[in-house]
């Protein structure tokens, strides 16, 4: 069952290009004329080095590029609501760089985790509903990996820092890999998506 839906979630085109998704609706260039500069910047969400990665990431480099994205003012997609949203790229750069940077040794698939991304938040970077950023986990779970279990690699300091892309991807992650070694014991993938 999870192979078939990770393969049809892979196979889904990506929400920057006008598709199936929140709305396909990317912004415009906010230096032309009568166009709505209420964006949301990753560069108000990302560190300088986080943002470096992703500039670096071939897909990502290729798609901001071609969006005419430009350092400093990358813009985040947004849907009808004007609500900024991660494209499919993107969301599978942020997990490959925080899996491949602190997680490496634990087996985390990134397909798995952007399933479970698409699940949980549809890409949206504030998530949706009681779920904060892209991974849905909540302030008090994230404070007690940051503080309880070790994971310091991003601070957590309010539930607004969840709706950073790669502070909700590390915290997620670490989650995920707490939520594989329960009680000492190996989990399944099901395991994990029902807790």
């Amino acid at each position: 069952y999870w192979r078939r839906y990770l393969a049809v979630i892979d196979a889904l085109p990506s929400r920057k290009h006008g598709d199936a998704g929140p709305s396909g609706f990317h912004p415009t260039n906010p230096t032309s004329p009568g166009s709505n500069t209420n964006f949301t910047y990753w560069e108000t969400r990302a560190s300088p080095e986080d943002m470096e990665d992703m500039w670096n990431h071939s897909e990502v480099g290729k798609e901001w590029t071609k969006s005419k994205e430009e350092r400093g003012k990358v813009r985040f997609s947004q849907d009808g609501e004007k609500r900024p949203y991660l494209s499919r790229g993107e969301m599978k750069a942020v997990a490959e760089i925080i899996v491949s940077k602190h997680f490496s040794s634990k087996g985390i698939k990134i397909p798995f985790v952007c399933a479970i991304a698409d699940t949980v938040s549809m890409r949206f970077v504030n998530g949706t509903g009681k779920h904060l950023g892209i991974l849905g986990v909540d302030y008090s779970t994230a404070s007690w990996l940051n503080k309880e279990l070790g994971y310091r690699a991003y601070k957590v300091d309010s539930q607004d820092d969840l709706t950073k892309p790669f502070v909700s991807m590390y915290f997620g992650v670490a989650y995920l890999v707490w939520l594989s070694e329960y009680e000492g014991q190996e989990r399944s993938h099901q395991f994990i998506v029902q807790a």
